[in-house]
């Protein structure tokens, strides 16, 4: 999702200026402001996952350990079909690919439109990570609405903590590092679009997955095929 509109830009980048310069600071600053928090301070950002937390939805609990199992299972043969491989050609120079995982990564979990931040995320982008070997994976995330659902879904990966920021200060506080927030090598995961002019700029200064768009579906069936499995995929992107 790129912008023309050049007043967002410019906004942006004073904020990914101010992050820069000031850290910590601005990242309350910018957070207070447009998360509507006015008493947001330092020790809210951080939350550390001690245990489990107590969840007495079955069916989520069914349909998060169902998701984590077939995602992992993918990435998992993705993963060992990844070849390395070495070749020697004129002159016995040697010429070759292998792959090495970036050292961390940072995880951009966006807020959901009904109260709730977007779970699918946090699995789709922390199970490739792990599985490729990154050691730390930062996940951030808008402070509103971090459910515990959120958090459950987290511990069960095995992330023990989850930094309530989001907007533009996140991914300027991901990409420069600040007292609190660490810097990490390379930003992943969908975000609006002030989200996505943010990690546009910085591009260089810290790797980024892509520009991400609005979710799409499109699904091309005829009368023959049943109705039920076409409605759970428009479901899935019923934003």
């Amino acid at each position: 999702m790129l912008t023309n509109n050049k007043d967002i830009s410019i906004k942006v980048k004073k904020i990914i200026n101010d992050v820069r310069n000031f850290g910590d600071t601005a990242v309350l600053k910018y957070t207070r402001m447009f998360d509507n928090i006015p008493d947001f301070s330092l020790k809210d950002i951080k939350v550390v996952i001690k245990k489990l937390p107590k969840i007495n939805d079955a069916l989520f609990k069914h349909s998060i350990n169902l998701a984590i199992e077939n995602v992992k299972k993918f990435h998992t043969a993705e993963y060992k079909n990844i070849k390395k491989f070495w070749i020697t050609k004129y002159n016995k120079i040697v010429a070759g690919q292998k792959l090495v995982p970036v050292d961390s990564v940072g995880i951009y979990i966006p807020g959901g439109r009904y109260g709730y931040n977007y779970i699918s995320t946090l699995i789709m982008t922390v199970i490739p990570a792990q599985i490729a070997g990154v050691k730390k994976i930062v996940v951030v995330t808008p402070p509103k609405n971090v459910s515990e659902y959120l958090l459950y879904t987290a511990y069960l990966l095995k992330i023990k903590e989850v930094y309530k920021i989001g907007g533009v200060q996140s991914i300027a506080a991901l990409a420069f590092g600040t007292k609190t927030i660490p810097k990490v090598d390379l930003i992943v995961g969908p975000g609006n679009i002030w989200v996505s002019e943010a990690k546009r700029q910085l591009v260089g200064t810290v790797g980024i997955d892509l520009i991400a768009g609005p979710s799409e579906v499109v699904v091309v069936a005829d009368d023959s095929y049943p109705v039920e499995p076409v409605v759970y995929e428009l479901l899935a992107q019923a934003e």
